[in-house]
């Protein structure tokens, strides 16, 4: 039953705070800021670029671009995708609103590890 219950979920819940609820949702909304993110920049990329590399505008500026420099430009593109994508890794979540309550300081753990191991 539980694996099912896994299965059909769309968030599963590992502890038993409700805070992480909060924190997959901000989330889901960072990664499809970054989705939106991604495709304008690809979308503007491609409106401008693809015309340009076609040779659209070669009867004006009598320049076309060179092959080469139109794959690397499309290299580019793709690098600052996955680079913007990447940049996901330092997301910070929203702080719980106990937080200042549930951590106690290092010294404090160590004393109450002192009393829980010696005693």
């Amino acid at each position: 039953a539980e694996y099912m219950g896994v299965e059909a979920a769309d968030i599963v819940l590992i502890k038993s705070d409700l805070w992480d609820v909060i924190v997959a949702l901000d989330l889901s909304k960072t990664i499809f800021s970054r989705i939106r993110l991604n495709f304008v920049w690809s979308f503007v990329y491609n409106v401008v670029a693809i015309p340009f590399a076609a040779g659209l505008f070669y009867p004006w500026t009598r320049s076309a671009l060179q092959p080469h420099w139109a794959g690397a430009a499309m290299a580019a593109s793709s690098i600052c995708v996955v680079t913007s994508s990447m940049l996901l890794k330092y997301y910070i979540p929203p702080k719980h609103p106990n937080e200042h309550r549930k951590r106690a300081s290092p010294l404090r753990k160590k004393v109450l590890i002192r009393k829980y191991y010696h005693a």
